[in-house]
Order: structure tokens, then C-alpha cells, then sequence
């Protein structure tokens, strides 16, 4: 049966909205929504992570980059001369594409014409070549400072440790072409390994006292 999955993740309410607006004029079913997580920048301060989801069904995927591809393409040609990724040099274009996740399609369109100008490669191995191996997976490794309220949290309520835990090592991400893959880098899931057991050990301990 077939499944929304996530096609695209956006930094605020209008870019989503936007972008469902061109779904939903191209006779596209999706689904969007707010995003939330255990680590919640609320209570963590920050504002560095995608707010909104926008799914489509698995079996339109490929319809939906077609889609995307002809409109951004209409886009870049509207853009003015003074766009701030026409002075980005060629690693920082290849980054754009290599982070397709932190930049929005026109922004990743617009790298790709500009490389492709410059007569730079930007088919799969050269994106690569710049990056470190975990970059290469395209896996990310969470901040030091959520690490660090994530090992409290883990200390001082040992249920919410697990979750996150649970969270750090079992989290997926969807992409183009409807398969998944971890969300996370190894480091990222050892650390969830320690977590998650922080929270056991914390929670077998109250267990025990409760009732001897």
C-alpha cells in the first residue's frame, strides 16, 4: 500500500507552504506538518534544524523532482545579478549540492548551472571529493552543546534518556528516490548507545531501590 514519505524539509511556515502551493496546483497529493522531535529546539535554545515537512506518496517522487526541477529552472532565470550565491566559489557550490538538505531547490539549481558554467564536474564523485567520509554518507553529527543537555536529560530523567537514545541511533531520513538511510553518523549513534543505557542503568537503579 502505498505511504507518504518525506520529500523535502523547510527552515519556516512560508517555504513549506510554498512549496505545497506548487504540489497542490500540479494535482500532487502531500501532506505537510510541523516538525518535532525529542530534542525540540524549544527547550534547547536553538534554531539551526528544518521546522516543517512536506511528504509525498513514494510512487510520486519521481513526478515531484521533475516538477521542482522545471520550476527552479524557471526561477534562476528571474534571479538578479547581485544573488549571494553568484560569489561563491567552486567548493562552496559543490557544498550546496553535497548539503542538499540545509539549501533550498533554487538554491541547489542555481549552484549546479554556475558549476556547470565554470565547466566543473557535478555528477556523484566530484560533489564527494571535498568531503570527509562521514560527509560523504551524507550523515549528520549532532552539536556538541545538544550532546551535552542530552546527557543530562539522560542523568536526571532517565525514561526521557532512552527516548532520545532510542532516537540518536534509530533515526532515518527519506531521500529522492523514496529509500532511507540513517539520519545520524557513527559517532552520533555511539553516543546514543551511551545515552540510552545512561538511562537504563539510571532507571534499573530507581527499579531496585523502589522495591527491595
Amino acid at each position: 500500500m502505498s505511504t507518504f514519505l518525506t520529500y523535502s524539509r523547510f527552515y519556516t511556515k512560508e517555504e513549506a507552504e510554498e512549496f505545497a502551493a506548487l504540489l497542490d496546483a500540479n494535482n500532487i497529493l502531500f501532506d505537510a506538518e510541523r516538525l518535532r522531535t525529542p530534542l525540540d529546539n524549544i527547550y534547547l535554545g536553538e534554531d539551526s534544524e528544518p521546522k516543517y515537512i512536506v511528504k509525498v506518496m513514494q510512487e510520486d517522487f519521481g513526478k515531484v523532482e521533475s516538477l521542482v526541477k522545471k520550476e527552479m529552472e524557471k526561477q534562476v532565470d528571474e534571479l538578479p545579478a547581485d544573488y549571494y550565491l553568484f560569489q561563491f566559489s567552486n567548493e562552496e557550490l559543490l557544498e550546496v549540492l553535497q548539503k542538499s538538505e540545509d539549501w533550498n531547490h533554487l538554491d541547489q539549481t542555481l549552484a549546479k548551472r554556475l558549476l556547470q558554467q565554470r565547466n566543473v564536474r557535478t555528477d556523484g564523485l566530484a560533489v564527494l571529493a571535498v568531503f570527509n567520509e562521514e560527509e560523504i554518507n551524507g550523515k549528520e553529527r549532532i552539536s556538541t552543546t545538544t550532546l551535552v543537555i542530552t546527557y543530562l536529560l539522560a542523568i536526571i530523567f532517565a525514561i526521557v534518556g532512552m527516548l532520545i537514545g532510542a532516537l540518536m541511533i534509530t533515526a532515518k531520513r527519506t531521500m529522492k528516490d523514496g529509500s532511507k538511510m540513517p539520519l545520524y553518523d557513527n559517532w552520533t549513534v555511539n553516543q546514543g548507545w551511551i545515552v540510552f543505557n545512561i538511562g537504563l542503568v539510571r532507571t534499573l537503579i530507581f527499579l531496585y531501590f523502589a522495591f527491595r
